[in-house]
């Protein structure tokens, strides 16, 4: 009898943009660890352009606040980028974000 004819190759991924969105609503510790299975850390916003690029690719798959690797969990007031532990340097965040006298120690960036 004849052999079934091969089965369709997978779709291919999209194109890797440098970053990754997930869907799935957890916490900044979480959101961290999946990253770091992925062999990545959550976002690092070096600049204006980068700050826009990650608000506009969150707004256009329906995303409107996801968590950055900015925190303050080893020095309390101090936030540090979660990959390489530096200290923060563009900062046009929010008018007084992030609030360190409101015991936010991870910083989640608004897309709207």
């Amino acid at each position: 009898p004849p052999s079934p004819p091969p089965s369709p190759p997978p779709p291919a991924p999209p194109p890797f943009r440098g970053f990754d969105i997930f869907h799935d609503e957890m916490t900044w510790h979480n959101a961290q660890a999946m990253c770091q299975i992925y062999g990545g850390s959550l976002a690092t916003v070096a600049n204006a352009d980068q700050n826009m690029r990650i608000q506009f690719e969150a707004l256009s798959v329906n995303i409107v606040n996801l968590w950055i690797g900015l925190n303050d969990h080893h020095t309390e007031g101090v936030f540090r980028w979660s990959h390489n532990d530096a200290v923060v340097n563009y900062t046009s965040w929010g008018d007084g974000e992030p609030d360190p006298s409101r015991y936010e120690h991870c910083v989640m960036v608004d897309a709207r």
